[in-house]
């Protein structure tokens, strides 16, 4: 073989080493590259499998209350059945010495007033009703605020007709006793005012607070009312009331930061009761 044939053959064989070479560079390259996305998913996988284990442990805190709850409101209601039913028939009876018949009774039961008579009594003039308590709009606590921890509180929202607006209630209520608060139950205290010849209901919706002076030693009436956002809490405000002065001590809101309910910042409904909660205990803890 002749000089120039091999020369031409070390010569094929470097340019075929050389570019080998560059192949497996690049091939090598463009494996290091997918190895660093396939990580970067992998990374990304795993904040998603974080985030959905902690969603899923805000669910099942929310559903353990929500599940409590339902069953201390079947209590309440068969409690409050059982009242109801005691009652109507002491005003059966009442009613029976008055001299009214079956179906008046029944009626007068039914709709909560008294059918025209002919007993000769005259009718009573209906007395009207006191101005109702207002307090400024706008948050604030008053300077002199302060609230014995031994004294005893109640916790309600400001009308009972929407068990919406019962959740944030007891969410504090539960917040409160963790730090030894004395709240006295809801159905306790609507029981103990019917005993006294009030109705909680008219005197929370005409906001009549001075008129549980009058029947129970409250030293302060805590009002919450909220609206719900699915799970957690839209918007609430919270008033504490001194009790027999009708002083309004603090005055709180609140706004849910989370648009919904999949918003990385959305507020479950136990996270908002600890906020609110701490606020009252700002003037309670003293």
């Amino acid at each position: 073989m002749s000089l120039d044939m091999i020369s031409w053959l070390a010569a094929i064989l470097v340019m075929s080493a050389v570019v080998l070479k560059m192949l497996s560079g690049h091939s090598i390259g463009a494996q290091r590259r997918e190895v660093t996305r396939l990580e970067h998913q992998r990374d990304q996988v795993r904040e998603k499998l974080e985030e959905t284990r902690k969603q899923r442990a805000v669910a099942g805190e929310n559903l353990e209350f929500y599940e409590r709850r339902r069953l201390e409101s079947e209590d309440e209601r068969t409690e409050l059945q059982g009242e109801l039913e005691r009652l109507e028939e002491s005003a059966r009876k009442y009613l029976e010495m008055l001299g009214y018949d079956d179906a008046a009774i029944d009626e007068a039961i039914r709709t909560g007033k008294l059918p025209d008579d002919d007993t000769g009594e005259e009718a009573q003039p209906e007395v009207p009703a006191a101005a109702p308590q207002t307090g400024p709009s706008e948050e604030y606590q008053r300077p002199d605020a302060s609230i014995d921890p031994a004294s005893l509180v109640a916790v309600v929202p400001p009308t009972g007709r929407d068990a919406d607006r019962l959740f944030l209630p007891d969410a504090i209520t539960t917040e409160l006793l963790s730090h030894d608060v004395n709240v006295i139950d809801r159905s306790s205290l609507t029981r103990r005012i019917l005993d006294g010849g009030e109705d909680l209901q008219s005197i929370l919706e005409s906001e009549q607070y001075f008129r549980l002076g009058r029947i129970i030693d409250l030293k302060a009436l805590i009002v919450v009312n909220s609206t719900m956002r699915g799970s957690g809490v839209g918007s609430a405000t919270c008033r504490v009331v001194e009790l027999p002065s009708g002083r309004i001590l603090l005055s709180a809101s609140y706004e849910q930061p989370g648009r919904c309910e999949q918003s990385p910042d959305f507020e479950p409904l136990t996270h908002t009761a600890h906020h609110l909660a701490e606020t009252i205990l700002s003037i309670i803890h003293t």
